[in-house]
Order: structure tokens, then C-alpha cells, then sequence
């Protein structure tokens, strides 16, 4: 029985620029173009690089130690102590994606790719799958089991795993679902009215904080409050105009710059009258 091999791919000009792993980059291309098979080799210089920008800056983190001999078919004697191994491993290279197929698809092109990786020695010069970076024949086989457990996600499942051994810091309540758009308005029109309803004056500290707004900046929110509310003659239409501003996830420049009142009663910022323009419903 023939064996078929597949043709070799030959990365272009700006591929070969894009696997160059000491450069911030961004791949900007059509569909069918490599984009997804150059981001793949690009992990793959990372796990196989000795000397790269990351191992160079950052302290190496903990890594496992040996893994279980029931796990792997190669011998101890053919696998890489992953203590002292000097380029990345799969744990330590984050690749995100939008959707969890698309994550999926990373993670099968990922295995694809370091199953078809051999050990590297001059008989396999021919055949550029044999690779002089690994010097064990059972590391590939390493790879792929540590590439199960490998950061490669959507990107709020990533946040989720970073969080993960502080949520009981975070509260009770905090879960791992993605909340609704019908969710997130009722939170904005939670956290508007919680804001309308605390008091004024020398006995705003206590409830502010309570709340959740911190110490130091429970005067300045608590007079910009006020003065929006002024600004638009009542809780109610400054409610409707907060809500689509947030809603709208609109960033007003000049609220960056801190707003305070002329004395009139007219919002101003440093450079002159604040203009909010957005839809009421």
C-alpha cells in the first residue's frame, strides 16, 4: 500500500514575516489565504524556540513534572524534561478566539500540526515534519497531552479561568454564564436608580460605599449626579439620557476630563460647554 504524502506547504513572504515571534504583529488577510495555518505555526515556533522574546523577559513559571507513564506510549527515556525545557509549553502560549468553534478548530489544527512534527536528525533533512528542535522522539507526544489543558478559548472562558481561584473573593454569586443583553440593561437601570436614591451631603459616605463606589470618589460622583440631574431638569429624562449613553456604550471624551458646574448650572469642561448627544428612545 502507497503511502500519500501531502504537498508541502511553502509559507509566502508575509507569512514567513508573521512567524517571526520577537514582533508584535497583526495578520490582516482574506478568507483562504493561510491566516489560520500561519497563526498555527506561529504557536508552534513558540513551543519548538529556544531563544524567543518571552522566555527572555519573562520568569519561567511552574511546570509539571513528569507525566504519568499510563498517560504517554513513549519511554522515559525518550521524553524531554519539561523543567529544563527552554521554549514554551502549550499551557503558556494563550490563543484566543471569538466562538468556541473557531477555538475548537485552533486546538484540532494544533494537534494536526504536532502530530505530524518528528524528532530531528540529519536523515530526516528531506522531510521538513523533522524538525532538529526536538531532540526526544516521545516529546511531540508530550506536547499533545499538555495541549489538552492548553489556554485556547473564547475570550471570556479565558477570563473565567483566570478568575476562577478568586471567585469566592468576588462573591457568592458570581457564575460563569454570559449575561443576557436583557440582563445587562436591567444592571444599568439597577445601578442608575441605586445611584438617584443615595443622599446628599455629610451623610453620603456610608451609603455610597455601601454601594460599591469607592471612599475617595463618593463627593465627586454624588455632585456630578446632581449637577446631571439639574442639566437635564430631573431624574427622569437624565435617566433615559444616561441609560442610552450607556447602553450605547458611548465614552464621552469630556468626562475623562472631569465635568463641573460654571455656577449657572450648566455642565462645562476645561475647554468649554459639554454638548451630550444621544438617542432618548
Amino acid at each position: 500500500m502507497t503511502e500519500v504524502k501531502k504537498p508541502k506547504f511553502k509559507h509566502n513572504t508575509a507569512q514567513r514575516l508573521a512567524l517571526n515571534i520577537d514582533s508584535h504583529i497583526a495578520v490582516d488577510a482574506g478568507a483562504g489565504t493561510g491566516k489560520t495555518r500561519t497563526i498555527i505555526d506561529r504557536v508552534i515556533e513558540h513551543y519548538l524556540t529556544n531563544d524567543q522574546r518571552a522566555t527572555r523577559l519573562l520568569p519561567q513559571p511552574n511546570r509539571p513534572g513528569r507525566i504519568p507513564g499510563g498517560l504517554l506510549l513513549s519511554p522515559e527515556s525518550e521524553r524531554t524534561n519539561l523543567q529544563n525545557w527552554k521554549g514554551m509549553l502549550p499551557s503558556e502560549v494563550v490563543l484566543l478566539t471569538f466562538t468556541r468553534k473557531a477555538a475548537e478548530e485552533m486546538r484540532n489544527r494544533l494537534r494536526e500540526r504536532i502530530a505530524e512534527k518528528r524528532y530531528g536528525s540529519m536523515l530526516g533533512a528531506e522531510d521538513p515534519n523533522h524538525d532538529p528542535r526536538i531532540r526526544d522522539h516521545g516529546f511531540p507526544e508530550q506536547l499533545l497531552m499538555l495541549l489538552e489543558d492548553a489556554p485556547i478559548g473564547t475570550i471570556d472562558s479565558f477570563l473565567n479561568q483566570l478568575i476562577g481561584p478568586y471567585r469566592s473573593l468576588l462573591g457568592a454569586s458570581l457564575g460563569q454564564n454570559v449575561v443576557t443583553e436583557a440582563e445587562r440593561l436591567r444592571l444599568i437601570q439597577q445601578g442608575i436608580n441605586t445611584l438617584w436614591r443615595l443622599p446628599s451631603g455629610s451623610n453620603a459616605n456610608g451609603p455610597a460605599v455601601d454601594a460599591g463606589i469607592p471612599a475617595s470618589d463618593v463627593k465627586e460622583i454624588l455632585d456630578a449626579r446632581d449637577r446631571i440631574s439639574r442639566q437635564y431638569v430631573g431624574r427622569r429624562r437624565a435617566t433615559r439620557v444616561l441609560t442610552a449613553l450607556i447602553s450605547k456604550s458611548i465614552f464621552i471624551e469630556a468626562g475623562q476630563r472631569g465635568l463641573r458646574d460654571d455656577g449657572s448650572g450648566k455642565i462645562i469642561g476645561e475647554k468649554g460647554p459639554v454638548t451630550f448627544v444621544g438617542s432618548t428612545g
